[in-house]
């Protein structure tokens, strides 16, 4: 399970007199902020914010007690690794990959899918949707990179 981001080279030459040749300081920074988001997301039990995003269908009553002798109960945590391989950036199951103008985030988890898409047993909770505040948090970081580059060439655009 992943998300897989490009940044579009159409615009090259542009990038190469601003002094840009990668993205790879804006993909860690990314990775780090979709590390914090997926913490939340776990926490608030299917939402990245407590405003945002899917709640998670609720555990079935009788499933619930079950799970309650093994864990604390929550939904979508059994041993905490499916959350963990989402939110510990140098885990083993944490998916990070990037060149410079490529990178992809997720979880090696193989339970990732199950809660993604659901089973016939599983109702879906989806991890991975899209995020408005993650895509603005996403945006900022890319504008602030960008804005560093044109401020070191001299040139000052006033930040929004």
């Amino acid at each position: 399970m992943k998300i897989n981001f490009n940044i579009s080279t159409s615009n090259l030459e542009r990038l190469k007199e601003w002094k840009i040749k990668n993205f790879r300081e804006v993909f860690k920074q990314w990775n780090v902020n979709f590390s914090r988001g997926m913490a939340g997301l776990f926490n608030n039990k299917g939402r990245l914010m407590t405003k945002e995003g899917p709640s998670w269908v609720p555990l079935e009553p009788k499933y619930k007690e079950r799970k309650k002798q093994f864990t604390d109960g929550g939904t979508l945590v059994w041993t905490g690794k499916l959350a963990d391989s989402f939110r510990q950036e140098n885990g083993a199951e944490h998916i990070y990959n990037e060149n410079d103008f490529y990178a992809e985030f997720g979880s090696k988890n193989k339970l990732a899918k199950y809660h993604q898409y659901g089973t016939k047993r599983i109702p879906a909770r989806q991890i991975i949707f899209n995020s408005p505040s993650r895509n603005k948090a996403f945006v900022r970081i890319l504008e602030e990179y960008i804005y560093s580059k044109l401020k070191s060439l001299g040139i000052n655009i006033p930040q929004q």
